[in-house]
């Protein structure tokens, strides 16, 4: 039976160790609170059936992806469909496009990311 588990956290934390900065959300907006490890396993049965969206998987493993992606990306593993889907907001489908448009949210406050990397 074809099957997937995906993980995405919603936030990371800083550790005092990394860069001095401990726990997470503001005062300060670190790297290590946004850029967040996520994968997604697939069983032989799953890249049998959907050789397509493996591929896409892989070809867009580097690139960035956002929390609202991962709506978009799990409907398209699972083959379910709507009008108006968007590939672009699946980083199972080679229509993916980053977002790098949108500002983040922390603790209720738009982020940007410069305001992220400034803190570095």
């Amino acid at each position: 039976m074809p099957a997937t588990v995906t993980f995405f956290p919603d936030h990371g934390e800083d550790l005092q160790l990394l860069d001095g900065h401990s726990g997470h959300g503001a005062p300060e907006y670190t790297p290590h609170a946004f850029s967040i490890p996520a994968f997604v396993w697939i069983n032989d049965a799953y890249a049998k059936a959907h050789p397509d969206k493996v591929a896409a998987l892989r070809r867009n493993a580097g690139k960035q992806i956002r929390s609202h992606d991962v709506f978009g990306t799990l409907a398209d593993l699972m083959d379910i469909t709507w009008p108006g889907q968007q590939a672009a907001r699946s980083f199972a489908s080679d229509g993916f496009v980053p977002d790098r448009m949108a500002k983040y949210s922390a603790g209720g406050v738009l982020v940007t990311q410069d305001r992220i990397s400034a803190q570095r």
